[in-house]
């Protein structure tokens, strides 16, 4: 790994505990001055409700567009390199997968958090953040929801 320029892996998901920490990742790469990777894996939360709606692709690619504008927008104004990847797949292998190819200090993700399909989500899903405890040989955060960012003294 290279001590000079740190990575810094990003599990995404367009929720508010995926905002929270990206938020807390933004604060904590441009204290390490690290670049950031941020990597959505897609689920059914990329889709409309209603499989049989005709335009039900057209309304997953817009829906991942926006997933991306997001990101870009929080983006605004950090100081490092970034990259940004949608992927289908394993949440836990696609994030082992991308810290592996950016040589990742550490990979970052948000908790479940309590909306509405959290718990299914973890049913069906699994938790990412055990798999990764299991799966992974780099260090991981997990940032809760309404973190207070101690990077900098500020709520992320």
């Amino acid at each position: 790994m290279d001590t000079e320029h740190l990575s810094l892996v990003v599990g995404y998901m367009d929720d508010p505990e995926g905002t929270n920490a990206l938020r807390f990742s933004i604060a904590l790469a441009n204290r390490l001055n690290a670049d950031l990777h941020l990597l959505h894996v897609i689920d059914l939360r990329d889709f409309p409700l209603d499989p049989d709606q005709v335009d039900w692709e057209e309304g997953s690619v817009e829906i991942l567009h926006h997933t991306k504008s997001h990101v870009r927008s929080e983006l605004i104004g950090f100081a490092g390199e970034w990259t940004y990847q949608a992927v289908r797949g394993d949440p836990v292998k696609a994030l082992r997968d991308h810290a592996t190819l950016h040589d990742a200090f550490m990979v970052i993700v948000g908790t479940h958090g309590d909306h509405p399909g959290a718990g299914l989500m973890r049913l069906f899903g699994g938790s990412v953040s055990r798999g990764l405890v299991r799966h992974l040989n780099r260090p991981i955060l997990v940032v809760p929801l309404n973190t207070q960012d101690t990077t900098s003294g500020v709520r992320a």
